[in-house]
């Protein structure tokens, strides 16, 4: 039997908190819980391993791309959640699936989504692989391909979870497991990866048509093998990235069919409804996460799945009952019921946290959007012709007639090549730079906070470029589109110039 360490154990000993109300405690305390043991806060600098804090704080922060502190406002309301409990806030089951439907009503009304899309809930998007591996491992005796696009552009764990292993050796119900262990012994025997690349060797995106191409051949292969294929696309990946484009995924269905299984990784959070729409009525599965563009703190996702995803399911596998409870997922799911009947209030209090963002994003009008998007994309021009730093391309190297305009929410965020200035010219360069920015405030000095560097691109003599990321969050849109144009461009420049000076200051 393996051990169980709740999610829900409250203790108010929080040392690198000042004295407050119980409320400001048991939010400080649960939003670390119940997900990633990254989420623990280091005492002397108030910040966990994802560089962010579990309460508000004023420093600039462009990092969406990677993640959020909590703003004051979704603060708020998850003190406001933790008030409909008693203290020591040990909910039951039953009440975590009670609260659980409360947020699957809203997203559906922030997203406008029938009720026919079921709403899978999972701590992080590492978690969310598990999730993708049920709706792919179908009644098939030859077993899963799961072809996935982009897999070098997500979180590290990722890969792991794409064959069906461990990440970690604490789940986030609380289970002891063995990192790089199977979730499950027979899931993990019938799956085979296949990685598929977004870039090419050079750094360029490869032409959506290639992609698609890619992609054909990895399905062909898997349905002579009488593999069932699972493939995941992308929509807006680390370095901003859109493949295939929705005539190139069309062609893709009609080839291969019903055949198929489709994911969408929109895990950056960067999509419209529209889009969203567009997904689900092609019977694909759309994956999001509530930190990153969203403006929750890190660690909470879910999935969004159409009527037509759930056909031909077979029961989930019994390994997930050290991963999930039964509440974060949909009743109606085969194999469900035998999941542990378990609450999370760690994972529920950052989904409201994360939603609270969302129906506030909402409510902002798509000319608003475009006002802060254009004032963003010139502030951070200037940014990067003062610091002489690149962009990372975003542009195929060449063109077909399939190619398409890049989704507004996409480019709320970009991608700094630093390879240009010596001192941060490699990855392991800008990704020490990123650490200073961020620790400026152990020196005395104001921190910043930008997404860190991703390889993405190698140099001649096989190191990785140096890059950095800046990038809005839905709650910082909320706020500029409630400025004037003028006052957006003087508040970007504001924080670019402190942004500026921190970089020249340290190279």
């Amino acid at each position: 039997m393996m051990s169980m360490a709740s999610p829900n154990t409250f203790s108010a000993a929080l040392p690198f908190l000042s004295e407050g109300s119980s409320l400001v405690y048991a939010a400080t305390h649960f939003l670390t819980q119940g997900g990633s043991t990254s989420l623990k806060i280091d005492e002397e600098s108030g910040l966990n391993a994802f560089h962010v804090s579990a309460t508000p704080i004023s420093d600039p922060s462009y990092a969406s791309s990677f993640a959020n502190s909590i703003s004051a406002g979704a603060f708020a309301s998850v003190q406001r959640l933790l008030a409909e409990f008693d203290a020591p806030y040990d909910i039951a089951g039953r009440d975590y699936g009670t609260q659980l439907e409360k947020l699957r009503l809203r997203i559906r009304e922030s997203y406008s989504l029938p009720h026919s899309v079921d709403i899978v809930f999972a701590a992080s998007p590492v978690e969310l692989e598990y999730v993708t591996l049920a709706l792919g491992n179908r009644d098939n005796p030859a077993g899963l391909a799961n072809i996935v696009l982009g897999l070098e552009e997500t979180d590290p764990g990722c890969a792991q979870a794409a064959i069906g292993l461990h990440t970690v050796d604490l789940t986030p119900i609380g289970q002891q497991v063995t990192s790089g262990a199977p979730v499950d012994t027979g899931l993990t025997a019938r799956l085979q990866l296949t990685s598929l690349p977004l870039r090419d060797l050079a750094g360029d995106p490869i032409p959506s048509e290639d992609i698609m191409l890619s992609i054909a051949s990895a399905v062909d292969l898997a349905l002579r093998e009488g593999k069932q294929p699972m493939v995941r696309v992308v929509h807006g990946s680390l370095t901003g990235l859109v493949a295939p484009s929705t005539s190139h995924l069309d062609a893709l269905r009609r080839r291969v069919g019903p055949a198929m299984t489709l994911i969408v990784d929109a895990t950056q959070g960067r999509i419209s409804r529209d889009n969203i729409a567009a997904y689900l009525s092609r019977g694909a599965t759309v994956l999001l996460s509530g930190s990153k563009f969203m403006g929750g703190p890190p660690s909470s996702a879910f999935a969004l799945v159409p009527a037509a995803a759930r056909n031909g399911l077979i029961p989930l596998p019994a390994g997930f009952d050290t991963v999930f409870s039964r509440h974060e997922w949909p009743a109606s799911w085969p194999g469900a019921e035998g999941l542990p009947d378990l609450a999370n209030l760690g994972l529920l209090t950052r989904l409201s946290a994360a939603i609270y963002e969302l129906e506030l994003y909402a409510t902002v009008a798509p000319g608003d959007l475009r006002r802060v998007v254009h004032q963003f994309d010139a502030a951070a021009k200037r940014l990067m012709r003062e610091l002489a730093f690149g962009s990372v391309s975003v542009e195929h190297s060449r063109y077909t007639h399939d190619d398409q305009a890049r989704p507004l929410e996409v480019q709320t965020a970009l991608m700094m090549d630093t390879s240009r200035r010596r001192l941060t010219e490699d990855h392991l360069a800008a990704r020490g730079l990123h650490l200073q920015l961020i620790s400026a405030k152990l020196r005395g000095s104001r921190p910043v906070r930008l997404g860190p560097p991703v390889k993405h691109l190698k140099l001649p003599d096989g190191r990785f470029a140096g890059n950095l990321s800046l990038s809005l969050s839905m709650p910082q849109i909320v706020a500029l589109a409630a400025m004037e144009t003028q006052s957006i461009a003087d508040q970007l420049d504001s924080d670019f110039q402190i942004i500026a000076k921190r970089i020249r200051d340290l190279t």
